[in-house]
């Protein structure tokens, strides 16, 4: 059986894109607002994880894993506070969690 993985890598992608943007309006002093585009994009990155797992629970656990420690990797270079990472684990666990809960009661029927 082939598994598709074709959405696994969107919350990373998310996650760089409003890193890179969090990074450039720092560096070149740009208005505050593309602080807020950064947090969109940190969102959009949460909710690809919350939503990878209802077309397939793999791709679901090794972009937790690859969004996760890529998150952790810039929080430690200080580019994004410690909620960022929490809020894109969080939004990936628990799309994992609804998944598990509403397959299961599929199941039983």
């Amino acid at each position: 059986m082939r598994q598709n993985f074709e959405l696994t890598p969107l919350p990373s992608l998310f996650l760089v894109v409003g890193v890179i943007i969090h990074v450039l309006s720092s560096t070149l002093e740009l208005d505050s607002q593309w602080h807020l585009v950064s947090h969109l994009f940190y969102i959009l990155s949460a909710i690809m994880g919350f939503l990878i797992p209802f077309y397939n629970v793999m791709a679901s656990l090794i972009s937790l894993l690859a969004s996760g420690l890529l998150s952790f990797a810039c929080y430690n270079a200080n580019l994004i506070s410690i909620w960022t990472p929490i809020v894109i684990v969080s939004g990936h666990i628990f799309g994992i969690i609804l998944n598990i809960i509403s397959s299961s009661r599929n199941e039983t029927r």
